[in-house]
């Protein structure tokens, strides 16, 4: 049985990491299911994934079928015991929705003939053609999805041992976002102005805050064309409370049918091109923020495309704001890219290990390969048609291709260290301060707003905190007890309620560590007696005597005091300073930083000293990513060249320096004071895949040379090798 504890998962007891693969049994021939879950179980994969389509097993109303009756496809109960006997542990996406390339989402045609208020038709858009808006509280809809919970899940109960985690729905609200589209029925426009009813009590406050003359509540329309932010943050606030009741009602479903752990999958990635970015995910993590937690992991989809130094730090500010809004539990990439729904761009096995190894640096619990078999939809089934092959490292006739053998390599390691690493936690040096006002823009076009924090956050000051090595969390200013952080890092934009403004200082003035910018909320310009001004067209500053180009408009303050970061040309004008506050400090920046320029690195790492930080690792060369985790029985260091050039790195953690070679492009799990049955593992710097009496099973490139230290059963272990291949048995 899977447990949710202390930010792990515990499987019998013991420390778990989920290892899954996706494998849709309805778009494959019952003769293969068994050659495509045997290479699963070779691939050293401890659990498989799929949707249970509610259309594909009630396709017309009333009549269901699990056991293959109507289309030898619909055996449920088949799959699940061949998987079984593979010793394969399962997790059911139950839906109602699974999305999946289905049509309709995988939500039965008849239900929406039958009862067509229950939906609206969106346009969709070219790379995610979804279509298919729901009113998740219609009275209606809840109705026959309580009745499809009731047959399901008995189904599923028959096998409780092997199921992991049950998936309620899949990506909730995706359509709704991708398309800008709100539930606008009737209903969901009552809930919204009872909603606000209960915030303001009389419609007089509204007015004064919103700066309106309604008469009634019941004069509000949901504001789908609004540009006012205040009234718009009120909007995104309610759709948090609509999004937080359907998961309630969903669960409810579940009750005493299952002790399985609930999954719950969020919508992340955004294709450009053939690279994707998590620009939006901070945005769709929100709309989960208020759901109740209680034995509930969430996940989203990491699809890159290609993942390089461009944006592989996308994954670690995504998965830290995953672990934000569900602190105390662990959580999972519910949709790892091992395959992409087109056959463009070309996914080889690099994008494979990459996007395992950062997920799994980035302090995930799990990881499901999506898709880890390809398949066909049987007729009238797909979005698309027949075609669904995804790319994936198996076919659907269970023939394995070029990238599979990175997932098999993960996962030879994670069984022989996987206990080790699921009880570790990565080791964050600061904090990143999330305002959700910023994010909270999912129905609403706030273009200028989402390009600053693209460019401010995800590729500016988030991004040049790692690339230095200066791994964060993220926390909720909002609803987080910030005083717990000893640093923060804010960026500010024009508009920050003012309460929000007086914790912030609250924090510095208490004795927090705070830098903030680029623009500097008003309560602290009246607090520190500053006022703010502006050189039009002036993008140079000068830092350490250096002239450095910024982008956007800065800002200048007069008489700031305080240790001066920068200034104007003339060095009369300040544009960022370092100054103590009562018990704490606050560092000023009126500018961004976009990552043009490698130097501007070492300025966030200067400044991070200034603020008291202190790296968990230290790494020569800084093109070099290396993360620490920390366990009770010992460590793990994570060590990421994304380079395509080789690098020899000096790294500096756990009282430890290590001398780690790296070839162009790849990626090393180094085990680092770990203690495992009769194996004590000082140090090693190569990559250890698996142990056994008195060897080890090493991975890397032909050619590396490493070193292990440790102990074996009380012998001493100092070994050094070079690699004749890249995967090799070395003797002690």
């Amino acid at each position: 049985m899977l447990e949710l504890k202390n930010r792990r998962f515990y499987l019998d007891g013991n420390p778990f990491i989920l290892y899954s693969g996706e494998i849709h049994y309805f778009r494959i021939k019952p003769e293969n299911w068994k050659k495509v879950l045997q290479r699963a179980r070779e691939a050293n994969l401890n659990s498989i994934s799929t949707y249970i389509p509610w259309c594909w097993h009630e396709e017309s109303d009333g009549k269901f079928d699990f056991s293959g009756r109507t289309h030898p496809q619909k055996n449920l109960i088949k799959f699940i015991e061949t998987a079984k006997k593979l010793n394969l542990y399962i997790n059911m996406r139950i839906g109602p929705v699974s999305n999946a390339e289905l049509k309709n989402e995988g939500i039965p045609e008849w239900l929406l003939k039958k009862h067509p208020e229950i939906l609206t038709k969106a346009s969709g858009i070219e790379n995610l053609p979804h279509v298919t808006l729901l009113s998740y509280l219609n009275p209606a809809f809840l109705k026959y999805v309580s009745r499809w919970h009731s047959r399901v899940l008995p189904v599923i109960q028959r096998f409780q041992e092997k199921i992991l985690l049950i998936q309620l729905d899949n990506e909730i609200g995706m359509s709704h976002w991708v398309n800008r589209m709100p539930d606008l029925s009737a209903m969901a426009k009552k809930m919204y102005q009872n909603f606000l009813k209960k915030k303001y009590a009389s419609i007089s406050k509204l007015n004064a805050s919103y700066k309106t003359a309604y008469a009634s509540f019941s004069a509000i329309g949901q504001p789908y064309r609004s540009t006012e932010f205040p009234v718009l943050f009120d909007w995104a606030l309610f759709y948090r409370t609509y999004f937080a009741q359907y998961c309630i009602n969903l669960k409810k479903s579940l009750k005493g049918k299952t002790s399985s752990p609930v999954l719950i999958n969020i919508p992340q990635f955004y294709d450009y091109d053939t690279r994707g970015r998590g620009f939006f995910s901070p945005t769709t993590t929100s709309m989960f923020r208020d759901f109740p937690k209680e034995n509930l992991t969430m996940g989203g989809a990491y699809q890159l495309r290609r993942i390089d130094y461009e944006n592989f730090h996308d994954i670690f500010i995504t998965s830290e704001t995953v672990n934000m809004i569900n602190r105390s539990n662990p959580n999972i990439c519910a949709e790892l890219q091992t395959g992409i729904m087109r056959d463009r761009p070309k996914i080889y096995p690099l994008e494979a290990e990459y996007h395992i190894k950062t997920t799994l640096a980035s302090g995930l619990k799990g990881l499901n390969c999506y898709m880890f078999a390809g398949g066909e939809n049987p007729a009238g089934l797909g979005l698309f048609g027949k075609y669904h092959d995804w790319q994936a490292p198996v076919g659907k006739d269970g023939k394995e291709r070029f990238h599979y053998e990175p997932i098999k390599n993960t996962g030879l390691f994670l069984k022989t260290f996987g206990r080790s690493l699921g009880d570790t936690e990565k080791a964050n040096d600061t904090a990143f301060g999330y305002y959700l006002p910023y994010y909270a823009t999912e129905f609403a076009d706030f273009s200028q707003l989402e390009n600053i924090r693209n460019r401010y956050f995800f590729d500016g000051m988030g991004r040049l905190l790692i690339l230095g090595n200066t791994h964060f969390k993220m926390t909720d200013i909002l609803k987080e007890d910030i005083s717990k952080e000893k640093s923060l890092w804010v960026m500010s934009w024009k508009w920050m309620d003012p309460e929000t403004q007086k914790k912030l200082w609250n924090y510095a003035e208490t004795g927090g560590n705070l830098a903030i910018g680029p623009w500097l909320p008003y309560y602290f310009l009246k607090k520190l007696g500053l006022k703010r001004y502006s050189v039009p067209g002036e993008k140079i500053i000068l830092v350490g005597g250096d002239e450095i180009f910024v982008e956007a408009d800065l800002e200048f303050y007069k008489n700031a005091g305080g240790k001066i970061l920068a200034t104007d040309r003339s060095g009369k004008n300040t544009a960022a300073f370092y100054k103590k506050i009562g018990k704490g400090a606050l560092l000023v920046h009126g500018f961004p930083f976009v990552h043009y320029f490698d130097f501007q690195i070492d300025i966030i790492q200067q400044w991070a000293g200034l603020m008291g930080i202190k790296n968990s690792v230290k790494v020569f060369p800084k093109e070099v990513i290396s993360v620490l985790h920390k366990g009770k029985n010992g460590n793990f260091l994570f060590v990421l060249n994304y380079h395509n050039l080789p690098l020899n790195a000096e790294i500096k953690t756990a009282g430890k320096l290590l001398c780690v070679p790296m070839a162009p492009q790849q990626i090393k799990i180094l085990p680092l004071g770990l203690r495992s049955g009769d194996w004590e593992i000082d140090y090693s710097t190569s990559e250890i895949l698996s142990l056994d009496a008195g060897k080890f099973l090493i991975s890397g490139k032909s050619g590396e040379k490493g070193e292990i230290k440790g102990r074996y059963k009380e012998k001493n272990i100092d070994i050094k090798f070079t690699l004749r291949k890249d995967t090799e048995w070395i003797k002690i």
